[in-house]
């Protein structure tokens, strides 16, 4: 959902749609910086976003909270099955940042 607006009429309430609030923040962060923006499909699963810009490519998982070892190992380990070298990125609404592990870094929302 691009339109949070239209979301929100739609819903008419938020419950426990934080996750697709903040895939919405970064797709429409990503189209205003003139990314071209796709979903990632991979035998393991999805990666949220593959964003291109001037042939330059970078992966985004985008997250509500990192408030478990489960979440942290399900959106770091979207990137298992990416076999290149692109930058990876997972961005939550954190406002602390576990930095970098295996090549993925990860920034808090506000700071992205």
């Amino acid at each position: 959902m691009a339109d949070l607006g239209l979301f929100l009429l739609k819903k008419n309430k938020v419950k426990d749609e934080f996750s697709i609030i903040t895939e919405s923040l970064i797709y429409n962060e990503l189209i205003a910086r003139g990314y071209q923006v796709y979903i990632g499909k991979t035998y393991r699963g999805e990666v949220d976003f593959i964003a291109q810009r001037n042939r330059k490519i970078c992966y985004i998982q985008a997250a509500y909270l990192l408030d478990s070892q489960k979440t942290i190992d399900r959106e770091f380990g979207a990137y298992s099955a990416v076999a290149d070298h692109h930058p990876k990125f997972v961005i939550s609404h954190d406002d602390w940042t576990l930095g970098e592990q295996d090549g993925i870094n990860h920034f808090p929302l506000l700071d992205f």
